[in-house]
């Protein structure tokens, strides 16, 4: 299955159209995604009758501003959830090998100032549905510095604010091919400003968090999701193991939040307490903040920790900012763009890299109907003993059960 992502720019003019249905036409894409249509949903309706083979769901644009839309072929099973100017959510059944999946339309708001509405509507939308995620349009942000070539450099912190909104929607990027820039202003240089605005990016698994695991209220919540009615005794263990990873997330949400803003807070009360005169109140409450913000910042030291996978620096190291950048190259160097296989050609589809891994491991894990088996393992020396044995195979007991 195909799927096309497509900043118009605008859909009031034939040109645009014409250019729209002949990108149809040549690459037959399941699934369009439009971003700035700048259209009512009325006006996008006349547009999509003349794209032959597709049925859609349209947003209102803001005036000539914003503007989703998400088209499909006919036959592909498709419910719309929610849209507004900025987004279109939508559920579709099959295919991807994924029976039931959840696709976003995404454009982000372009001004400065507004930006924080993009963040918070991926947060809003996040705990809607537990259903596979993905969501591709155009940010109107980077992630990085390099996705920006001229022009004022960008600020730290808006990046981070984006890059913060995805981490607690548990979404990641999942890169691209082509072009690292794929919008410019137009101009020569030394004016012209290039950018990598547009991206898609999808739900990541469920991961345990360590910190959690300092907390003495996530027992209980894992206790009350295991043995609650959606979980419960008697339901299979896989139910079991979503209902409690959905309430630990919304557990996780409402305890946690976001680190990084409850630590500038209680840094900036210290700051205020200790310009106080130093009553016995202002002394009792610096040093309950003192205490908070030393919890605060060891949790989000282990948070960062454990997305870098660096164990050499020891507990009380709190450099977040270095974790923070190596869970970042981590997760960049661990993606595989390309492959190449037996004939030396380079493979960079994900169906052909995945048929070309799957190859590769049976190959090498297949048997070629060795004989003499006896003899070789006559070779390997046991190390479980006959009584080790017979411990691990005997049925387990319920309080060997936690």
């Amino acid at each position: 299955m195909s799927l096309i992502r497509y900043n118009c720019r605008g859909l009031g003019n034939d040109p645009t159209v014409v250019r729209v249905r002949g990108l149809l036409r040549r690459e037959r894409p399941e699934v369009v995604i439009l971003m700035e249509t700048k259209l009512s949903a009325g006006e996008m309706r006349s547009v999509i009758s003349r794209l032959d083979g597709y049925d859609a769901s349209c947003a209102d644009s803001v005036g000539r501003y914003a503007g989703v839309a998400v088209l499909w072929r006919d036959g592909i099973d498709v419910e719309v959830v929610s849209s507004t100017a900025h987004h279109i959510d939508v559920k579709i059944k099959g295919p991807f090998g994924i029976d039931v999946w959840r696709l976003t339309g995404f454009y982000g708001w372009s001004k400065h100032e507004d930006k924080w509405r993009s963040w918070q509507l991926l947060r809003e939308l996040k705990p809607l549905s537990n259903l596979p995620w993905v969501v591709i349009g155009e940010f109107n942000e980077i992630l990085y510095e390099h996705e920006k070539s001229g022009g004022v450099p960008r600020e730290q912190s808006v990046i981070d604010a984006f890059r913060e909104a995805m981490d607690e929607c548990g979404l990641i990027d999942i890169g691209f091919c082509g072009s690292p820039y794929t919008w410019w202003n137009k101009r020569g240089e030394p004016n012209a400003v290039f950018e990598w605005p547009p991206r898609s990016i999808k739900a990541r698994r469920f991961k345990f968090e360590d910190i959690w695991a300092k907390n003495e209220s996530c027992e209980g919540v894992v206790r009350e999701a295991w043995g609650d009615e959606g979980g419960g005794f008697g339901q299979p263990v896989t139910s079991k193991l979503t209902n409690c990873s959905d309430k630990l997330l919304v557990w996780s949400r409402a305890e946690f939040g976001d680190l990084r803003k409850k630590v500038e807070v209680k840094r900036k009360r210290l700051m205020f307490l200790d310009s106080c005169v130093p009553s016995e109140e202002v002394v009792r409450e610096r040093r309950e903040t003192c205490t908070q913000l030393d919890e605060l910042m060891m949790a989000e030291e282990t948070y960062w920790r454990q997305r870098s996978r660096i164990e050499y620096l020891g507990e009380g190291d709190q450099n977040t900012q270095f974790f923070h950048v190596r869970a970042l190259n981590r997760r960049r160097r661990n993606r595989i763009n390309r492959l190449k296989d037996a004939d030396g050609n380079w493979v960079t589809t994900d169906e052909e890299l995945e048929r070309l891994a799957v190859s590769y491991f049976e190959e090498l894990f297949t048997s070629s109907n060795s004989t003499r088996m006896e003899d070789a393992l006559q070779c390997v020396i046991p190390t479980v003993s006959t009584d080790m044995n017979d411990v691990l195979t005997r049925p387990f007991t319920r309080e060997e059960v936690y």
